[in-house]
């Protein structure tokens, strides 16, 4: 694998942040990335700004109705912070003055195109589905409808809520989250914004629970050691 380069990430949301920030703790700790190089926007007062004030990640709150100006001033955010790639925790959508500009990422709790929108979690548990996973796939116009790029399941067999099928739903955003930053950092996957093109390269390393899975040793490592401190449920991800 050749050596990553330096890469700086956006991240917008519109509540807590959690994934966003437990990835980035661990790429940070193995000096994957540096917290100078996130840039943080959020539309409304949420937990993800106190998230960020404890790091000293720089933040803007954007408290824009209009989606278009909200995405246009995000993009000119972003874009002065030298941001190589969005990764969205929203509630809202976002328009082609971001997503056709800068590469952008959602990370979407179920296993698209299955469950998209709102309430994914809540859609899985009342169909219901054995298997609960989540996507990371390209950001586009539509709804959730983008390029997909990896994926992440485990087997929930059983009578479950959605609200105790949440923490499961919160470890697989993580590691979507660390697995977007590793393919992108190490040049394995290219995102064309402007033609809405998403190539991942062949032959990446691939487990029973993730398509493709975490390439670099060391994040695979923190995200195992984390993992090891989740429930027994939890415990099913493949790394």
């Amino acid at each position: 694998m050749a050596d990553k380069r330096r890469l700086r990430i956006g991240a917008i949301c519109s509540a807590g942040g959690a994934p966003f920030f437990t990835a980035a703790d661990l790429a940070v700790r193995t000096s994957f990335l540096d917290y100078a190089d996130l840039t943080l926007i959020t539309d409304r007062p949420c937990g993800a700004e106190a998230e960020a004030d404890s790091r000293s990640v720089y933040r803007q709150r954007l408290e824009e109705k209009d989606r278009v100006q909200f995405s246009t001033k995000a993009c000119t955010i972003l874009k002065e912070r030298g941001v190589d790639l969005v990764l969205l925790y929203f509630a809202r959508l976002i328009s082609a003055e971001l997503f056709s500009v800068i590469p952008s990422l959602n990370v979407h709790p179920s296993l698209l195109p299955a469950f998209a929108g709102i309430n994914a979690l809540k859609q899985a548990v009342q169909y219901p589905v054995p298997i609960i996973g989540s996507t990371l796939h390209a950001v586009s116009a539509g709804v959730d409808d983008g390029s997909i790029v990896a994926q992440v399941a485990t087997p929930a067999l059983g009578t479950f809520t959605a609200d105790e099928l949440g923490p499961l739903s919160f470890l697989h955003k993580v590691y979507l989250t660390l697995c977007a930053i590793d393919l992108v950092a190490n040049d394995l996957l290219v995102i064309k914004p402007a033609s809405e093109t998403v190539v991942l390269s062949e032959g990446l390393r691939v487990t029973a629970s993730a398509a493709p899975a975490i390439q670099t040793p060391s994040l695979l490592s923190a995200f195992s050691d984390f993992q090891k401190t989740r429930s027994a449920l939890e415990g099913y991800l493949v790394p």
